[in-house]
């Protein structure tokens, strides 16, 4: 039984790992495309 909590703990551990990495590559994109296009308007 005790095995089987820890393989479950380590995927939903794993998961959650993965979609925070996920998450901060995503507004990490958001924020980079923010300020190209800012840049953008201001040089013209």
């Amino acid at each position: 039984m005790e095995s089987a909590a820890n393989k479950l703990f380590k995927s939903d551990s794993q998961r959650v790992a993965f979609l925070l990495c996920v998450a901060f590559s995503v507004l990490g994109g958001l924020r980079e495309h923010r300020y190209c296009v800012a840049h953008t308007l201001t040089g013209r």
